[in-house]
């Protein structure tokens, strides 16, 4: 399952002031896949995730004035999640274009009030 090329590494939610969260989702998928094997965890990975997403979905939606966006994406296995968190500090716009590009569209919220991040 984690080989999949559909299969997204990374779920990316930012605003127009910058990136809120990124989570490797493959590390997550092998968490859950051991908690398993061991016994120790009753639901699956996509519930898990779907959980994550709709609490990201409701701040977003509670907070309209920043302009939310989520996105999954795929990337190299070498790429941590830090190397993500840090190329947005580095450089926001040319991420978000990047993830844009790459990525596949999750959510985006609505506003017309000028943007950080466009």
């Amino acid at each position: 399952m984690l080989e999949d090329a559909y299969y997204p590494r990374f779920l990316a939610f930012w605003s127009n002031e910058g990136l809120e969260s990124i989570i490797d989702l493959h590390f997550l998928a092998k968490t859950n896949m051991w908690d398993i094997l061991k016994g120790k965890d009753d639901s699956p990975m996509a519930t898990r995730v779907s959980a994550i997403m709709r609490g990201m979905m409701l701040r977003a939606r509670f907070n309209p004035q920043r302009k939310y966006e989520m996105y999954v994406f795929n990337s190299d296995d070498e790429i941590a999640e830090q190397d993500v968190i840090d190329a947005f500090e580095a450089s926001p716009q040319t991420m978000v274009d990047t993830i844009r590009r790459i990525g596949q569209k999750i959510y985006v919220s609505g506003s017309k009030s000028k943007s950080v991040i466009e």
